[in-house]
């Protein structure tokens, strides 16, 4: 695998290289520190980024079998188990980041692999990680700008039809690792629609861009039709909740992805 980035590019006489590292979204400092060090350079309609030395992974790497469901050579998006952290607490490296460190670091790859985004510990499927800075900077401010598509299935408790919620989320200063409905928090908007509905129990999707800590399940609770299995906000033990697409644009060429997988839940 290549640990040279490489971006194809229109170069013509109005072209300037600090203006196209803004244009994908690369912070100034970075950029800055890139082009005093030599580390990216025009030939041709390419720009090459040479991260051998500054983009190193430095993440422990730990072999843990991982579900790969799409790769390229700027990013990885991995099914997640239930019950196993995104990345290290502190506490634990059997993350999915360090086994993808060790994936990489394995075919020769090494430059350093970051998470996108978060889904819960007990929350199943997608999730998007980057394999290189330039990448997670394309992918970060896609994040900040709300235009990640993400998409849910869940199953909650009694008859909920199809519907839009739009409240803000926050911490709940009583109750560590919880989240509750306030006024002080931040925007958080998530569509939900109705697929089926028997046992009373309705199976829905949900679709969000914001990306608040536990924000489906906290909307789901606020509605009092908290998802099956939710050890904070409902009960049970088996959270329904999968992370089934995802809709962003490549790193790479700029051009829409969807990765999507089946419904896994049981309903």
């Amino acid at each position: 695998m290549n640990n040279i980035i490489e971006r194809k590019v229109n170069i013509d006489k109005n072209f300037d290289l600090k203006n196209y590292l803004d244009s994908i979204h690369l912070p100034k400092k970075v950029s800055s520190e890139l082009i005093n060090k030599g580390l990216v350079k025009v030939e041709k309609n390419k720009v090459l980024f040479d991260l051998a030395e500054y983009d190193k992974n430095d993440i422990e790497p730990v072999d843990i079998p991982i579900d790969i469901v799409y790769e390229d050579s700027d990013i990885v998006v991995i099914k997640k188990g239930r019950g196993i952290l995104i990345h290290s607490d502190g506490n634990t490296n059997d993350t999915l980041l360090n086994a993808l460190s060790f994936y990489l670091l394995n075919k020769g790859y090494k430059l350093k692999p970051r998470s996108v985004h978060r889904i819960d510990y007990d929350t199943i499927g997608l999730v998007l990680f980057s394999k290189n800075i330039i990448s997670y900077y394309h992918l970060f401010y896609q994040m900040e700008q709300e235009m990640i598509k993400k998409k849910y299935y869940l199953v909650v408790g009694g008859l909920l039809n199809s519907g839009v919620i739009e409240k803000p989320i926050g911490k709940n200063r009583h109750k560590n690792n919880c989240y509750i409905v306030t006024k002080s928090g931040k925007r958080a908007k998530t569509v939900y629609e109705k697929l089926d509905y028997k046992d009373n129990k309705t199976l829905l999707v949900a679709t969000i861009t914001t990306g608040r800590t536990h924000q489906i399940r906290v909307h789901m609770a606020y509605l009092n039709h908290p998802i099956i299995g939710d050890k904070i906000y409902g009960v049970g033990e088996k959270l329904m909740l999968e992370s089934f697409y995802l809709g962003f644009l490549s790193p790479i060429n700029n051009k829409y992805l969807e990765i999507k997988i089946d419904n896994e839940l049981e309903f």
